[in-house]
């Protein structure tokens, strides 16, 4: 039995349910088809159908004889499942740069060996962009001790795949980084969004990075719900540093507390003078 819905980009019928952030997408090319889905009678029978589908992911190692593309490849994967493991990114993340890397190397581009990390910081980027997974390039770039230019290459081969990047959605952003810290209250994530849209109405964070304005937000409604959960957890999370979110949730707990009445005391960073010896 074959699906009748296909992939309005692509029109592969491989499509695929993520039961984590509720979202159907495109298994082929990674397109997000529907958002917030409710599983209703009609959608689980389009996953029975969708259960029948046989479909072979082509490993790209199959498609590659030149035995130099090979072990770029070989190389390639590892360095990205690296990521994954450490980024806990889904697997379909980890396809998707596979399959962007197998398209340059059968475009001819010329890469050598000691660049291959540097590629798969840009292309795990760029997939988990895809997915819009909470990820941030400048995090690997620390990890894998790499130059800053990556941001000059992921650029480069944005333009090159003809990759199409919708802004990180506010909401989306927000349920992505909920699910990595595994909070599932409902409540929670309605203060959180209302502390921000308000801020978003007032004008009280324009310039800034909403993937620190998301964290700080996170911080102050953990903090008065009474969860324990660190600035160092939500920073990873949300894929920027401890800093920026002690920095935005100083700056947004003033309206938390004139929207919800609630006090949340947060301490202030002091910078540690150093010691000086006599």
């Amino acid at each position: 039995m074959q699906s009748t819905r296909k992939c309005p980009k692509c029109h592969s019928p491989s499509l695929v349910y993520n039961e984590e952030n509720n979202t159907l997408y495109c298994q082929n090319c990674g397109a997000v088809i529907e958002e917030e889905i409710t599983l209703d009678s009609s959608f689980q029978q389009f996953e029975e159908e969708r259960s029948e589908i046989t479909y072979k992911h082509i490993e790209p190692l199959d498609e590659l004889a030149e035995e130099r593309d090979r072990k770029l490849m070989e190389r390639f994967i590892a360095v990205v499942n690296e990521i994954a493991n450490k980024h806990r990114l889904h697997k379909q993340v980890c396809k998707l740069a596979e399959e962007y890397f197998l398209n340059l190397i059968k475009t001819g581009k010329k890469i050598t060996l000691d660049k291959i990390e540097q590629y798969a910081i840009a292309l795990t980027y760029l997939a988990a962009r895809k997915f819009n997974f909470p990820i941030s390039y400048k995090a690997l770039v620390r990890e894998f001790d790499q130059s800053e230019k990556i941001s000059r290459l992921i650029n480069q081969l944005r333009s090159e795949l003809k990759i199409d990047l919708k802004p990180l959605g506010l909401k989306e952003f927000l349920s992505a980084v909920l699910d990595e810290l595994k909070i599932k209250d409902l409540d929670f994530a309605n203060e959180v969004m209302s502390l921000i849209q308000e801020a978003q109405n007032r004008g009280l964070i324009i310039g800034k990075d909403i993937r620190g304005v998301v964290g700080g937000a996170i911080y102050i409604v953990a903090k008065s719900f009474g969860m324990r959960i660190s600035q160092l957890k939500i920073a990873k999370a949300c894929g920027v540093t401890e800093i920026t979110i002690r920095n935005r949730s100083l700056e947004l707990v003033p309206l938390y507390r004139e929207l919800t009445g609630k006090e949340v005391a947060l301490r202030k960073y002091r910078k540690k003078r150093p010691k000086v010896k006599f």
